[in-house]
């Protein structure tokens, strides 16, 4: 009840104390989504979590980025865009997601991760910044599990 008195949209939802949100609040979560506690939402242009989607400890989601300035004054003018993340997402503890970016469906995004372009499907994804380092299609998930 208090997350959609926040503004908060989803259904089916576990998010645990602890969790912070800035900006516009614009957050919307499909079913079955798990927010761990720490987490930042800073959503100052819309944020969307698909469906089944789990996000770790202190992983954060940023709408907000710069302009890159003068000499005088690099941060430049602020500005706001989307973050999307697909259906089945497992966003790892610290991990960072900047503004702008799309998280395929079935990605695992690793723990201390800065994942600052878009993510294919089914893909584990680590670094700073973040890499694709291994497909996660159902034969190579047989392949791992063996």
């Amino acid at each position: 009840m208090l997350l959609r008195l926040s503004g908060i949209r989803g259904r089916k939802l576990r998010v645990l104390s602890g969790v912070r949100w800035a900006g516009s609040r614009d957050v919307t979560f499909e079913d079955g989504v798990f927010v761990n506690t720490g987490v930042l939402f800073d959503a100052g242009a819309p944020i969307v979590v698909g469906a089944h989607g789990h996000i770790s400890h202190d992983a954060r989601l940023i709408t907000a980025t710069h302009e890159i300035g003068p000499a005088h004054r690099r941060c430049g003018d602020v500005s706001f865009l989307p973050v999307t993340i697909g259906k089945g997402v497992w966003i790892g503890a610290s991990a960072t997601v900047l503004a702008g970016v799309s998280v395929g469906d079935g990605c695992i995004i690793a723990a201390g991760a800065v994942v600052a372009d878009d993510c294919d499907p089914n893909g584990l994804y680590a670094g700073v910044p973040a890499r694709r380092i291994r497909n996660l299609d159902d034969s190579a998930l047989r392949r791992l599990a063996d």
